[in-house]
């Protein structure tokens, strides 16, 4: 991780001028998010505008994630709806907006883990393992 870290830092300034700052901040945003340093990635998520469609989703993505392990239920659930907006909303995605939505519609389900028999999370997995096109499959599958 330290490795990592240095490398941003180091070849930060190799990045295209206009991809600089937003490429800095992802990827830093990515390390401080393997430690867990929550509230560091959602100040630096949020303090960033991401040019590229697919960047943009993924730091939505991550910010999802967040809410759900912090368990910030009133703010993933707007959350998870202003992603679906988005989502419908950018024709640019193409193939990949089904993995999004699938994604959402299994992180909404998650939230209510704690109310479903243990036959009810076999199945949810299940459903999980066997989906065609999801994004995060494993972190869906971790929750």
């Amino acid at each position: 991780m330290e490795w990592a870290e240095d490398f941003n830092e180091k070849y930060n300034s190799k990045v295209r001028k206009e991809y600089r700052k937003s490429s800095f901040s992802i990827n830093f945003a990515r390390l401080k998010y393997r430690r867990k340093n929550y509230k560091k990635v959602l100040l630096l998520l949020q303090q960033s505008e991401f040019q590229e469609l697919f960047i943009n989703v993924f730091a939505k993505i991550v910010m999802l994630k967040i809410f759900y392990e912090t368990v910030k239920w009133d703010v993933l659930f707007s959350h998870i709806q202003n992603l679906k907006n988005f989502i419908y909303r950018q024709k640019g995605l193409g193939y990949h907006s089904d993995n999004y939505l699938n994604f959402l519609r299994y992180a909404g389900k998650l939230t209510k883990k704690t109310v479903l028999s243990k036959v009810d999370i076999k199945y949810l997995v299940k459903s999980i393992q066997e989906k065609g096109k999801l994004a995060k499959r494993d972190w869906l599958i971790e929750q």
